[in-house]
Formats: C-alpha cells, structure tokens, sequence
C-alpha cells in the first residue's frame, strides 16, 4: 500500500490527501498513515506552501537511501538477534528445568502481582486492559493501589476499546493499543527471575515460571518492541483504527 501511495503521489504532483487516497485505492484514514511513514522515509515531503495540507513524491533516488538506512538497521537488530539466539542456545544445550506454579480460582489473580510489590523489582507488563478491569474491578485495599507507588517502573502494554494513547500514574506507565487490532485475554508480567500469567476467565487460572532464562528472553523481546508500541500508542490516539 505505501509504494500505491508512492506512485500515486508521483503521478498526481502537489495533491490533497483524498484525492491520493482514491488514486493509489485506499481509505483516507490509511492514506495519512501511510503518507506519514513516506515522510520519515523522505520518499514524500508536505507542500507547506498551500494553505490546505498537500503532499508530493521526491526524486526515485532517494529509495537508494532508504535501503542504505534499512541495511544499517538491519545490521543493528542482527545483533541484538544474536544476543536472544545466544540465550536460547544455552537453554538448547543445558539441561535447565523449570519450575511452574499453577493456582485456580481467586489465589490465581495474585499470582503475578503481590511478588514483585514485596520485592520492589522492576515489572514488564502485557494485559487486556478493559477485561482484567471488569472481571476484577479495584476493591478497597487491592494491592494494585500500592502499584502508583511502586520503587521501581512498571511498564503495561495494555489493549483497551476506549482508553488511548500513553498514560502515566505515578509508577505505571501504561501504552495503550486498540482492541480490535491486539485482542487479548489476560495478563503476562516478567518481573526478576521470574515470569507470571493470568487468564481471565471462570475458572481463573495463573501460572508462575521461575527460570532466568525464559525471563530475559522475554524482557529483552519486550524491549525491542517498545519503540513501535510507544509509536502506536501515539498513533491511534490521534487517528481512527482502520480494521483492513
């Protein structure tokens, strides 16, 4: 779709984004998305001249330096790659074994929550925002309030239908991505040696894994897509979530 907008903008010249929409036939919302991600590109620049926002194609040979930057990135990501392959190798070749704790029913919902507050260790956090939050709403004395004043960051990645954008609350910093896009059903902490699950659910189950190993596989994979969550985040909280 980007290289239809790309070439729609070459043959139209300075145009109006609904006019590239309907030439390169897509929808208009993803026609901004997409315009945005040639301007970083430097394959499309906004005519500022107009005073109704329009955009316009650079030179062809600009795709060169496009793959140039791609080339470096790549280069940069094949390390980090290495590093994950690294620590996957060793769990491979080691004889590691795991330790998994499973609970049912309501000691389940504490599973990933009341270790890393007793430890005040820094928490990694994937959950489903809008179901944790009505199968589990806050009760007086939840050990979630003590989350705000947490010694340490708590990072959420959340997925959520109304709540948008990057939202901090003293500690917890939560990132929040729509529900159509990323729907899912639970909760997944990584906090230390240690990696805790939630499902949400009757009956309601939670696992603990205590392995290093698995932990800063996961910690660093999260890390590695902060960047394009954090982009996301602030993406849809401006723009309409396009379901094609």
């Amino acid at each position: 779709k980007e290289a239809a907008v790309y070439i729609a903008c070459l043959e139209l010249g300075s145009s109006k984004v609904s006019t590239i929409a309907k030439k390169a036939k897509v929808v208009r919302d993803s026609c901004y998305f997409l315009l945005s991600e040639l301007v970083k590109k430097k394959l499309v620049r906004e005519d500022k001249s107009m005073q109704v926002k329009k955009y316009y194609a650079t030179n062809p040979q600009n795709l060169f330096k496009g793959i140039e930057e791609l080339q470096k990135e790549l280069e940069i990501k094949k390390g980090k790659l290495e590093t994950v392959v690294g620590a996957l190798m060793r769990i491979y070749h080691k004889n590691n074994t795991l330790t998994i704790l499973t609970q049912d029913g309501l000691d389940a919902i504490d599973i990933s929550r009341k270790f890393y507050i007793n430890e005040g260790l820094e928490a990694r956090t994937i959950a489903s925002h809008d179901e944790i939050h009505k199968e589990l709403p806050l009760k007086k004395d939840d050990v979630r309030e003590k989350f705000k004043k947490h010694r340490k960051p708590i990072t959420v990645i959340a997925t959520s239908e109304k709540l948008k954008g990057i939202k901090k609350d003293g500690a917890i910093t939560r990132y929040f991505l729509p529900k159509k896009l990323y729907n899912i059903l639970g909760e997944l902490v990584i906090y230390g040696d240690m990696v805790g699950m939630l499902h949400i659910g009757e009956p309601h189950k939670g696992y603990k894994i205590y392995d290093k190993y698995t932990a800063d596989i996961l910690r660093m994979l999260f890390d590695l897509a902060m960047p394009e969550v954090k982009r996301l985040a602030e993406y849809y909280k401006e723009n309409p979530v396009n379901e094609e």
